[in-house]
């Protein structure tokens, strides 16, 4: 949370060691994938990439 304001009543503290998570997409068969889908689905294959 990086600006002051939003961090309001919470406390914020890095973990040690840091938390790592892997994800995962799910995509129905029966729905095709639309112009926008398809963005976002490339974005996430570029930042895979990087």
């Amino acid at each position: 949370v990086a600006a002051p304001h939003h961090r309001r009543g919470l406390h914020v503290q890095p973990l040690t060691p840091g938390l790592s998570r892997t994800l995962g997409i799910a995509l129905r068969q029966d729905k095709p994938v639309n112009n926008a889908l398809r963005e976002v689905l490339d974005a996430l294959q570029h930042l895979k990439g990087s």
